[in-house]
């Protein structure tokens, strides 16, 4: 074996013309409704936080934690609908639910602009999370469906930097309209959007969207040639089988809580606006003024997006989750130590120290994505006798890794970092650092679990596929097979893929 064997490109499989028309009109539709879809979500999101800082707080008279119950009433609209829209989604064609609930939220951000109180805005979030629980889970679902592991990473670090992208928005727009959740233009944009997912979400590989006009028969066929020359079988409805089959699977127990601490250890970047309002000179003026509030996290949204870009790459490349998300770690952890010793110290300890740590939190926001893109690549239920991959189970656990982060975050982010305590977030930087450890461990008992009991699983079965399709090759001839045309894929069972396909590893 050679030294580069094991990189992605040194095995990939060598894709026609037609498979790479075919995948660059799945980015150019899926992935330009999922980015943009992103950045009106996001957008919508973080003008809270920046509506907050730039006038909301004294013209609604928030001064206590309101500004951590409007994420929590978010969060509980998002767990309680997040498990459920996934498994719609299994029932609901994809090309009708996306788009149905992203019209919704339009409709609900425009509300935005005749809140009065506290009380409205509350009640606008828990409908807002409803909606806005089918974007991620419902986007990391689809790209699990439609794309191979050597391009899944890439194409969910592209998905997150759509994140950076709002956030950024929102940001330049705070700074040039200072303006209290006025939700007009964010409105407007986000249903335009919605109205053309119903033409540009392709559905599911064995089930076409008939409205996708550039999405042609012989798409369809290639989607379900590559689900098949990776052991994986086209998406069925989730069913309490499907439940009861993820419960016991032991991946489950590991996967589930890597990416609920994944989510939580760097969830103190989001706060970096609310730490740098709270900052004080020595004379108990403010040492950043709202444009600077505003301005400065952008910077922020711009590292990340690079780390993302980086850190997904080379997790595609190497096919390697685990040690991309190590090193992503060790970042995380350093930073968090730093601003734990500040805020037991801030007299003592360099505040450009704080500033740094803060934006290497942000090149660790990658961490979640890893992690799914791993769980796309493991077997879910290594005691079935079916194919290794198991499309009903990989959707649910997705779902109820969205829904139990929020079950948590939706309490533990008040307690952890109370917009009355900023800057000095005792509990938060302390927690962050257990959390980081967590998180190391548990990558490390998805590793062992992986090679020790299902990775010998998954190559044999890949073998099994390519000698499978060599026995094949030998008996149907280069004319035979013109003559005969392509084979239909079968409803059950995985199709075996043409000899020329078989090169494909994951």
């Amino acid at each position: 074996m050679g030294l580069f064997d094991k990189f992605a490109f040194a095995k990939r499989h060598e894709r026609t013309p037609e498979e790479r028309a075919y995948v660059r009109k799945l980015d150019i539709c899926l992935m330009t409704f999922g980015c943009i879809s992103q950045i009106m979500k996001y957008l919508d999101q973080t003008n809270i936080n920046n509506a907050y800082v730039s006038g909301m707080k004294e013209d609604l008279q928030l001064y206590g934690d309101e500004l951590n119950y409007f994420t929590t009433f978010f969060l509980l609209g998002n767990l309680i609908m997040v498990v459920p829209s996934q498994i719609a989604l299994t029932y609901i064609p994809p090309n009708w639910w996306l788009p149905g609930l992203e019209i919704t939220w339009g409709v609900l951000t425009g509300l935005f602009a005749v809140t009065k109180n506290a009380r409205d805005i509350y009640a606008l979030r828990f409908f807002l999370g409803m909606c806005e629980s089918s974007a991620w889970p419902g986007m990391m679902t689809m790209m699990i469906y439609w794309y191979t592991p050597s391009e899944i990473a890439k194409r969910m670090g592209i998905y997150q930097c759509s994140q950076a992208v709002g956030s950024m928005m929102s940001g330049a727009l705070a700074i040039s309209v200072v303006k209290t959740m006025d939700g007009k233009v964010e409105c407007l944009m986000t249903v335009v959007v919605g109205c053309f997912g119903f033409l540009m979400v392709p559905g599911l590989p064995h089930k076409p969207n008939p409205w996708a006009f550039w999405f042609k028969e012989s798409d369809a066929k290639l989607a379900m040639k590559r689900l098949h020359r990776h052991g994986k079988q086209e998406p069925v409805k989730i069913t309490l089988k499907t439940i009861k089959r993820s419960l016991a699977s032991p991946l489950f127990y590991a996967i589930v809580p890597l990416s609920m601490g994944a989510n939580m250890a760097n969830y103190g970047m989001y706060y970096f606006g609310v730490f740098l309002k709270s900052l004080k000179n020595a004379d108990g003026t403010p040492r950043w003024n709202v444009t600077e509030v505003n301005g400065i996290p952008i910077g922020g949204s711009g590292v990340s997006i690079v780390a993302l870009l980086i850190f997904t790459n080379l997790s595609d490349l190497f096919q390697s989750r685990w040690t991309i998300f190590m090193a992503q770690a060790i970042i995380g952890l350093f930073a968090t130590i730093y601003m734990t010793v500040w805020t037991a110290h801030p007299d003592t300890t360099p505040i450009g120290g704080a500033y740094a740590s803060y934006f290497m939190l942000y090149m660790t926001i990658g961490v979640t994505l890893i992690v799914t893109a791993w769980l796309s690549d493991l077997d879910i239920n290594p005691r079935a006798h079916s194919l290794p991959h198991d499309p009903d189970s990989v959707t649910f656990i997705i779902g109820a890794t969205v829904a139990l982060n929020f079950a948590i975050l939706s309490w533990a982010q008040a307690l952890m970092w109370p917009a009355s305590k900023a800057p000095y977030y005792v509990h938060g930087w302390g927690s962050s650092i257990g959390i980081w450890l967590f998180c190391m461990l548990m990558v490390a008992a998805v590793w062992y679990i992986d090679r020790r009991y299902l990775k010998a699983k998954r190559q044999a079965f890949r073998e099994t596929l390519i000698n499978t399709d060599v026995e094949e090759s030998d008996k149907v001839g280069p004319a035979s097979r013109q003559d005969e045309g392509e084979p239909e894929l079968a409803d059950k069972g995985p199709a075996i893929p043409q000899a020329a396909e078989a090169k494909q590893t994951v």
